[in-house]
């Protein structure tokens, strides 16, 4: 009877454990039609996706920083995004994600002071 209570408790725990479920996330890409742009001072770069109130947090992409023209708050890139988190989806915090691909970009330039 002791081998199968042994047994047991080694399949709970790693049914309840976070290890195995902490990176299943990553493999979940989707689709977004949102407006990346790079915010403040420090070079924060974010997409938010148009009709809503999320905001997704892009960890750095040199490829499509290069279209931005290095111009903190001065460019606006609208476009279809396929984006890739890096963490769990957090009700009211801004999620990571990698930016795996995108097309039908439509950049627009604007006014530093403008929102």
């Amino acid at each position: 009877m002791r081998p199968f209570k042994v047994m047991f408790f080694v399949l709970l725990f790693l049914y309840l454990h976070p290890l195995g479920k902490a990176e299943a996330y990553r493999d979940k890409c989707f689709a977004v039609h949102g407006r990346y742009r790079v915010y403040s001072g420090d070079g924060v770069t974010a997409i938010w996706i148009v009709g809503t109130h999320r905001v997704l947090r892009v960890n750095h992409d040199k490829d499509l920083w290069k279209l931005t023209g290095h111009y903190v708050g001065t460019n606006t890139i609208f476009g279809d995004f396929v984006v890739c988190p890096r963490a769990p989806d957090v009700p009211g915090a801004m999620r990571i994600v990698d930016i795996k691909s995108w097309r039908n970009l439509r950049i627009v330039h604007t006014n530093s002071f403008t929102r």
